[in-house]
């Protein structure tokens, strides 16, 4: 995973994350510290959801059930359904 990379708008050096305050599921506040001792510039960021960029295959988890419970001859004709659509 990568770790998101912030640089102090005082002085340019690289800030750390401090702590991570989740407002909701979608939104939080995200405290940065400056890593330069002289300058020790302290602030807070928002990171929120914007959109889906690849739907999560958990959510498929019932169409899955579905498929998996029709007949051979079922799964057939839906393949060849979504092939021609």
């Amino acid at each position: 995973m990568r770790r998101q990379k912030a640089r102090c708008h005082c002085c340019g050096a690289h800030a750390v994350i401090e702590k991570t305050a989740w407002k909701t599921d979608q939104f939080a506040d995200v405290y940065y510290r400056c890593t330069r001792l002289e300058c020790g510039h302290t602030w807070v960021m928002n990171l929120t959801y914007s959109h889906t960029l690849v739907p999560s295959g958990l959510e498929n988890g019932v169409l899955k059930l579905l498929i998996e419970r029709m007949r051979p001859e079922e799964k057939q004709m839906a393949l060849e359904l979504l092939q021609a659509g």
